[in-house]
């Protein structure tokens, strides 16, 4: 009898709720999906990996620690290959999870980089919309390559690279990314990543690689693409992080000292998977003052995660 208790509360203690979520969108389908294992603190960051692995989704989120009725919660954030900082996607699923399951409309989460703190609002019974500001604001890192090296990698010609005045450079809110303008929607469509000498250009431990234009539907002021060999396809479908680090070109570029922008990026379209994502900033007196990624989040799976 003992024994059966025992083996019971271990088999307890070895099973974890989890959630798949698409992510920047409120459409199951598209968006982002990401993996969320609750009530994690007993995993150790090697199981983590191995977990996130299994799932092999760009992002894994662990929520290991919750502080009672504060609305605070520690979370851990997995890529198939490494630990993260700091993710956008990730972010915004867990926020939109939590607010569903426990009614929250607001929540601060705790990740490598900082506190985070979330606002929340339900659009329905599995759906949500979380905005979030930046734990780092984003700053210039480095020069970019060049423009001929840029337009070899991504299969374009050198005169394709650049827009408005726009230029590649390298901004970081967390994690660093090669900001590269094209000149239009349809040559951003067309690009044809060469993945060989991708990291000795861009970055053995930071290769990640955010293209955008223009949109050109009316709809939306940007469009997107993220490629990186630490994806599982080589490209994401929604990179809050890359949004967030876009936002520090954006916001230097800005010919008016004082302003406040809510700009709407599209990513993943090229992947079937079309995600929104929302970029708020606001300048003064020259300098980026605020800045936040909003986005929705829609609830797709639910199951037991078992772990020997």
């Amino acid at each position: 009898m003992e024994r059966g208790r025992f083996c019971a509360t271990w088999e307890k203690r070895m099973q974890f709720n989890f959630h798949v979520l698409d992510v920047f969108t409120e459409m199951r389908g598209s968006g982002n999906p990401l993996a969320v294992v609750l009530g994690a603190g007993e995993l150790s960051a090697a199981q983590m990996q191995q977990q996130a692995r299994e799932f092999n989704l760009s992002e894994t989120a662990f929520v290991t620690e919750t502080y009672g009725k504060s609305h605070r919660i520690r979370l851990k954030i997995f890529t198939p290959e490494r630990e993260l900082d700091f993710a956008g996607h990730p972010t915004v699923g867990t926020a939109v999870l939590l607010s569903l399951l426990e009614g929250l409309n607001g929540l601060r989460i705790e990740e490598n980089i900082g506190t985070i703190t979330c606002l929340v609002e339900r659009i329905g019974k599995s759906a949500g919309r979380a905005q979030f500001g930046l734990p780092r604001m984003p700053v210039e890192q480095g020069p970019a390559p060049e423009r001929a090296e840029i337009a070899k990698a991504l299969g374009i010609d050198v005169s394709e690279i650049g827009f408005d005045g726009y230029e590649p450079c390298r901004y970081s809110a967390g994690n660093p990314f090669t900001l590269v303008p094209v000149y239009d929607a349809d040559t951003l469509r067309r690009l044809k990543p060469e993945r060989r000498g991708w990291r000795e250009l861009f970055g053995a431990k930071t290769p990640g690689v955010y293209a955008f234009a223009k949109a050109k539907d009316g709809k939306s002021n940007f469009v997107s693409r993220m490629f990186s060999p630490d994806m599982p396809s080589g490209e994401d479908a929604a990179t809050g992080s890359a949004a967030a680090a876009l936002i520090g070109l954006l916001a230097s570029e800005e010919t008016e000292s004082d302003c406040h922008r809510v700009l709407s990026l599209i990513q993943g379209r090229e992947m079937n998977r079309p995600s929104e994502i929302e970029m708020i900033y606001s300048v003064r007196g020259g300098q980026l003052a605020q800045a936040g990624i909003g986005g929705k989040a829609v609830i797709v799976q639910t199951g037991k995660l078992h772990i020997d």
